[in-house]
C-alpha cells in the first residue's frame, strides 16, 4: 500500500505530496504548489482512498475463497442453455 506524506516545504515556500516509489528510495510527487494545511489534508485523503482500495481488494479476495460464493458448472451450463444454446454447432 502507498503511504502518502507532505513534502516540504519547496523552495518556493510551497508544500507537495508523495509516495516513496516501491522498489526504489525516489519520491513520486503526486500535488504540488499548496500550503502546509492543505497537502495535509490532500496526504491524508489520499491515505484514506489507499486503505479503503486495500480493503475492498482484501473483501473480494475472501469473497472469492468461500465455497458457498462458487457455483457449480451445471449452473453456468444451464444459463447457457436457456440463452439459445449459445457455442453450440447446428
Amino acid at each position: 500500500m502507498l503511504t502518502h506524506t507532505l513534502i516540504g516545504p519547496l523552495p518556493d515556500d510551497t508544500y507537495a505530496v508523495g509516495y516513496p516509489t516501491p522498489g526504489c528510495s525516489v519520491m513520486t510527487v503526486v500535488s504540488t504548489g499548496m500550503t502546509k494545511e492543505r497537502a495535509q489534508e490532500e496526504a491524508a485523503r489520499l491515505n484514506e482512498e489507499q486503505e479503503k482500495r486495500a480493503a475492498a481488494i482484501e473483501r473480494d479476495r475472501l469473497l472469492r475463497m468461500r465455497p458457498e460464493t462458487l457455483r457449480p458448472v451445471t449452473d453456468y451450463l444451464s444459463e447457457i442453455e436457456l440463452a439459445g444454446g449459445a457455442g453450440e454447432a447446428p
